[in-house]
């Protein structure tokens, strides 16, 4: 589960659509197809969580080394991204980074 996917070579952020356009998104067919986790490249699909929180989430999880998170932390990582942007900054969300030769996020 994630707040980041690929299409078509973009990247989207699952917080960065209004809730209506999410919900269009979902249905929409042809939108959904070479929809891929930014993980392991896996095709993804579009959840709204009972908290109407919007993530990605792997269609079938095979082969991904990415760890659960909860909702708390999930909601955590929303606020705090949508705050920085209110705030003006350029914010990231579940950017990868190199530490000492280790991919990190």
């Amino acid at each position: 589960m994630g707040f980041r996917a690929i299409k078509d070579d973009t990247e989207l952020i699952s917080l960065n659509f209004s809730f209506n356009d999410w919900e269009k998104l979902k249905k929409d067919i042809s939108f959904k197809n070479n929809l891929k986790m930014i993980c392991c490249d896996s095709k993804a699909i579009m959840k709204t969580s009972k908290y109407d929180l919007q993530f990605f989430s792997h269609h079938v999880k095979r082969n991904c080394n990415s760890v659960h998170e909860s909702i708390d932390h999930l909601m955590l990582k929303k606020y705090v991204y949508e705050t920085l942007i209110q705030l003006g900054y350029k914010a990231y969300i579940e950017k990868n980074i190199n530490i000492n030769n280790t991919q990190r996020r």
